[in-house]
């Protein structure tokens, strides 16, 4: 059981934290008591948490894998063999940055790397640090527009998620199902298993 010296600062850790975030947000931070409190060990961790997400650099991947020394040629300067190689240096690159690709397997490797080149590594995030235990995942269909919902539908919703969404919008026509005309997914890197 902790003292009373430590309940009190870890009490003022987690109101100076507060108080952080408002700086941050410009007095817009939505930080405060929920329905049920939390342990304040569990409160503090999480603001640490959202503080470091709230100080990190904003940088978009292309600027990592250029830090990192990844080259990224045009991809209609690249031969079918080159494309093969430079996409797997990119897709194992992002992966040492906690960043993993999903439902690709619609796409030749010429497709998906012109696709991250052309605009899917311009996307900014925060750079946390790798002992973050934060991940992104960048899903090829996940855009939320049409012609990706309908690629998901075609692709990777299994029957039951085909299912849920003709219940949630009648109105839809749900394309025929398609196996992918690739088989890249299953073979990506993805997140450690977690402890």
């Amino acid at each position: 059981m902790q003292d009373d010296a430590e309940l009190v600062d870890r009490i003022i850790h987690i109101e100076e934290m507060k108080e952080e975030l408002e700086e941050l947000s410009g007095g817009q931070a939505l930080i405060g008591r929920t329905a049920q409190e939390l342990p304040l060990q569990v409160e503090e961790q999480f603001l640490e948490y959202v503080l470091a997400f709230e100080r990190a650099e904003t940088v978009t991947h292309r600027e990592l894998l250029a830090r990192d020394g990844v080259p990224l040629p045009p991809p209609d300067e690249l031969t079918e063999d080159q494309i093969e190689q430079t996409l797997a240096n990119v897709i194992h690159a992002l992966a040492g940055h906690r960043t993993f690709l999903m439902n690709t397997d619609h796409l030749s490797d010429h497709e998906l790397y012109s696709r991250l080149w052309g605009d899917v590594l311009d996307e900014a995030g925060p750079l946390l640090p790798p002992d973050s235990g934060t991940n992104c995942h960048m899903d090829l269909v996940g855009s939320g527009s049409e012609d990706d919902v309908n690629l998901w539908l075609t692709y990777y919703a299994d029957e039951e998620a085909r299912a849920d969404w003709s219940k949630e919008f009648p109105e839809d026509q749900i394309p025929s199902h398609r196996d992918p005309p690739y088989d890249r997914d299953r073979y990506l890197p993805g997140p450690p298993a977690p402890c």
